[in-house]
């Protein structure tokens, strides 16, 4: 349902903005970024593009391989640094929260401060990550194949 409100709330373009810990969503959602036909299939078909701080790790590599066909601009630290096992999404004055550990429960606020907010403390963490870790932009056409420091 949350991804659903997120391609209702962007069809047509926009982009989000998440925090995610990639293996996890995959365990918790199979096929949610690896297989055809999943969300980030879905998301790219509805041309919402997303910008996504995440840990470094072995399913990462093939989403920084593959960034020009998903949309993506990738902020990748080291898992030490990021210690994340959640997911967080802002896009278009909401911000969804899904909890990837034991549970699995999620969120969506919608708020204009809120989204606002949560956009400013992506924002740093964005110019942070590009200090400690590896940043693939999906318009780069280099090989991608330069692993997190």
């Amino acid at each position: 349902q949350m991804n659903r409100d997120i391609i209702e709330t962007l069809a047509g373009g926009g982009t989000t903005y998440s925090y995610s810990h990639v293996d996890n969503l995959e365990k918790a959602f199979s096929g949610y970024v690896s297989e055809k036909e999943g969300h980030v299939d879905n998301r790219v078909s509805h041309g919402i593009y997303n910008k996504a701080i995440v840990a470094y790790s072995p399913l990462i590599e093939k989403l920084i391989r593959e960034r020009q066909k998903r949309l993506l601009d990738i902020a990748v630290v080291p898992p030490n640094i990021f210690p994340y096992v959640n997911d967080i999404t802002i896009y278009k004055n909401k911000f969804s929260i899904i909890s990837l550990a034991q549970e699995h429960v999620g969120v969506i606020i919608e708020s204009k401060s809120i989204y606002e907010d949560q956009l400013a403390i992506f924002t740093l963490a964005w110019e942070g990550a590009k200090h400690l870790g590896e940043v693939y932009l999906h318009a780069d056409t280099t090989n991608g194949q330069k692993k997190p420091r």
